[in-house]
This record gives C-alpha cells, sequence and structure tokens, in this order.
C-alpha cells in the first residue's frame, strides 16, 4: 500500500456500526465498541468478510442490550418489593409491630420513593427521605421506623441476590436515643393498702394473682383454666393476650408468648390457689 494510500482519512460510520478500513497487506480492519464499553477488533481477508464480522458485533451488542433491558424491567420498584416482603413477614410480626410497618410504608416511604426501582435506592435517597422530618418534633422516632423498615427489607433483598449491598447503614440516621425508665418498687404498706381497696371489685383476683406470680399483663388475660393446675398449685404460661391486625384494623387475639422463655411454670402455693379457686367458682 502506498504512502498515499495509508494517509487517506478512514471513513467514518454512524455511532453503533463499528468501523473497517484497510489494513497492510491487502487486509481489512473492523472494530466495533460493545454496549459494556469493551472494543472488538479484528483483522480480515476482505472487505466482504469484515462486513460480516461487523453484522455479527451488530447483532450481538442488539442482544446485549435487550438483555439488559429485561433485567431492568425485572427489577421490581421499592413499593413492589415492600408490598411483597411485608406479606411474607406477615406471619412472624405481632400486630402492633406489623400495623407501625404498614403506616411507615404507606405514608412515608411509598409516597416519596416508592416509584424508584430497587437498585436506584441509594443511601442519599434514603437520607433524603429523613431530611423531610428534620423540623418535626417526631422526627426521631419517624427515622428509627424509616430506618427499621427498610434496614429489615433491603437485607433480605441482598440474600435473594437482587442488591449488593444494604444501603441504610451508610446513611446518617441514628437510633433515638431511649431513657431509661425508672423502675418504683411498691412498699408492704402501698400493697396491703391496694388489697383492701380491691375486695369485691371486678378484677379483685385477676391483680391479686399479678401481685403473687409477677406475671405480665398479656399473660395474666391470656390465661386459660387449661394451663391452671389446681391439684398441683401450677400455672402453665403458654398463652398471652396480643394484638393482631384484622381486616387492617388492630384487635386482641390470644397467641402464644413472644419468645421461648416467657414460655414457664409458675407454682403458686396455697395462696395462689385459694385466689383461683375462688375465681373459678365465680365463673363457672
Amino acid at each position: 500500500m502506498s504512502s498515499k494510500d495509508s494517509s487517506r482519512k478512514r471513513p467514518k460510520r454512524a455511532n453503533g456500526r463499528g468501523s473497517l478500513y484497510p489494513y497492510k497487506g491487502g487486509r481489512w480492519r473492523v472494530a466495533f465498541l460493545m454496549p459494556d464499553g469493551k472494543r472488538k477488533s479484528a483483522i480480515v481477508k476482505t472487505k466482504r468478510a469484515g462486513e460480516e464480522w461487523l453484522d455479527e458485533m451488530r447483532r450481538l451488542s442488539n442482544e446485549m442490550k435487550k438483555m439488559k433491558l429485561d433485567q431492568r424491567n425485572a427489577v421490581p420498584t421499592l413499593q413492589e418489593y415492600l408490598s411483597e416482603w411485608l406479606k411474607r413477614r406477615q406471619p412472624t410480626l405481632k400486630g402492633s409491630t406489623l400495623l407501625s410497618y404498614k403506616e411507615t410504608i404507606a405514608k412515608i416511604i411509598n409516597p416519596r420513593i416508592g416509584h424508584l426501582k430497587l437498585t436506584d435506592i441509594k443511601p442519599e435517597t434514603i437520607q433524603w427521605v429523613y431530611d423531610q422530618f428534620q423540623q418535626e418534633k417526631r422526627r426521631d422516632r419517624m427515622a428509627f421506623a424509616i430506618k427499621q423498615v427498610l434496614n429489615a427489607a433491603l437485607n433480605e433483598a441482598v440474600r435473594q441476590g437482587l442488591l449488593s449491598d444494604n444501603p441504610v447503614p451508610k446513611t446518617r440516621i441514628k437510633h433515638p436515643q431511649v431513657k431509661q425508665a425508672k423502675v418504683t418498687l411498691w412498699t408492704d404498706e402501698q400493697v396491703d393498702r391496694l388489697l383492701t381497696t380491691i375486695v369485691g371489685q371486678k378484677y379483685e383476683y385477676l391483680i391479686r394473682l399479678a401481685l403473687m406470680t409477677g406475671m405480665r399483663q398479656g399473660e395474666l388475660l391470656g390465661l386459660k383454666w387449661e394451663d391452671v393446675d389446681l391439684n398441683q398449685g401450677i400455672i402453665r404460661v403458654r398463652h398471652s393476650l396480643q394484638k393482631a391486625v384484622v381486616d387492617e384494623k388492630l384487635r386482641f387475639t390470644i397467641g402464644i408468648p413472644k419468645t421461648p422463655s416467657s414460655i414457664r411454670q409458675i407454682s403458686i402455693g396455697s395462696a395462689g390457689m385459694s385466689v383461683l379457686r375462688k375465681q373459678y367458682e365465680k365463673v363457672r
């Protein structure tokens, strides 16, 4: 090839068409930029072979673009994902927790970023939602609610392979400081005064049993006669009155205690047995 030929300007092609130009020894050089940014090139014997090579690269490029678009369309929006996540979590959540999650998602998260693709949720996206409540008195509680829901949901998205990592820990949202409640113990005099006051009242035996056993309120209200052994003087704590969401409303229901350690036996002694026998006689 003469110096005149080699100095000739290479013909330009439209973007996405690749390039084909003469090369030394009568051959042709072809090049193509793929959608992933990688440049493919080859040296072929004829111009026709170069055109065929470019046709194949364009075919592969279109397939890659379609695959990327399909993958993009397959990614759910945050709102879609949270809806499915909440359905999976519902059986394991207490009623009040479930209702809190639903309200946080419906009133705070979805109206602001629910339309975004799951993969578009970044630390600054979540931080922006939190910053909307900086002037609110309950901002710390709101921030914690946002963080609690999104952290749990996006952790699961990582386990499912929908996200490479969870953006929530990278935000500046801090856990609200909770003041330690002071526990005040009653004196014997105060207990005696209470026991005197409740004589003949509707919940007399319930209050007496609470003082004798230290059972939680939900455990006392969820107690069934099948859990009481009056012969051995034993209460088996196996049920608890809990809040549950029924028809989108918070209602009371009897369920099992929240933790395995809450399921236990309590010896009530003769005084406790006397209280329960009197209650049994009253309601049977």
